[in-house]
């Protein structure tokens, strides 16, 4: 199960998961970071009981940030 509190975390889990550096990597304020957060962020709230697996994370986040992944 992953726990990401902010969108900063979140940006770096990406960047953890793929092996980028942080000034290379996925910024905290990408769009892609953006939606991925509002998915997490709805999932928690309205999903409580349900847990975010990282490959169901890493899927959604594949989808948003397409760019980081196939240079990855």
């Amino acid at each position: 199960m992953v726990e990401l509190s902010s969108r900063r975390e979140l940006a770096t889990w990406a960047n953890a998961t793929l092996g980028l550096r942080r000034h290379s990597g996925v910024p905290a304020n990408h769009p892609g970071v953006d939606r991925l957060w509002r998915w997490l962020s709805h999932r928690i709230t309205y999903q409580a009981e349900r847990r975010t697996r990282e490959a169901e994370l890493l899927k959604k986040a594949a989808q948003w940030l397409p760019d980081y992944f196939e240079a990855g």
